[in-house]
């Protein structure tokens, strides 16, 4: 049964009238019943999910309101953030791991090791730009973790897998760090 325009009307009216005394129970009652809530959420979901994942509409209507409520979505994640200090940080030294074994398996060609000397522990392990300029390219990136930067412009050529200690001898060999490799410089013989 439909409710009338009129129904609709009255509902609206007793809403308003008594909004923090609905919203206050509304409140209770999902505390009170949270695991009975998320359970049915994790059911419905199941249940309807090629529906829910196909329709497009959703997908939009979800942007939409991120991107209009973007501030709003700011906030509350620092607030969340700030009041789960703990949390946060190990979510995001758990998204940072990901990423960096991800990309690692990427360049080492799903061996995930040095290419120099074969160490495969993924503490020692970092990306390398084969031809130097990895102090430029950060700067160039900014505050961009470069596994994430490497990700999101699809694996360039460039790069390899060293350990720490092979990255370190190369750069002596190489004299990085602003010093002129003795390839470039050139000596008078006067």
């Amino acid at each position: 049964m439909k409710a009338t325009e009129q129904q609709k009307a009255q509902f609206r009216e007793y809403y308003q009238k008594n909004k923090e005394r609905i919203l206050e129970q509304h409140k209770l009652y999902s505390q009170e019943h949270k695991a009975e809530i998320s359970e049915n959420k994790r059911l419905y979901y199941q249940k309807n999910k090629e529906k829910l994942l196909a329709s497009p509409s959703r997908a939009k209507a979800g942007k939409k309101y991120r991107l209009s409520h973007r501030e709003q979505g700011i906030a509350r994640s620092k607030k969340w953030q700030q009041n789960h200090r703990k949390q946060a940080l190990a979510h995001g030294k758990k998204s940072r791991e990901k990423v960096k074994r991800e990309v690692i398996s990427h360049y080492s060609q799903d061996k995930s090791c040095c290419q120099k000397c074969g160490l495969n522990d993924m503490r020692a392990l970092t990306i390398d730009h084969i031809e130097g300029g990895g102090n430029r390219h950060k700067k160039e990136i900014k505050k961009t973790y470069i596994y994430y930067w490497l990700r999101e412009h699809n694996y360039p050529i460039g790069y390899q897998v060293l350990c720490m200690s092979c990255q370190f001898i190369k750069r002596a060999e190489r004299r990085e760090y602003g010093i002129p490799s003795k390839k470039t410089t050139t000596r008078s013989n006067n």
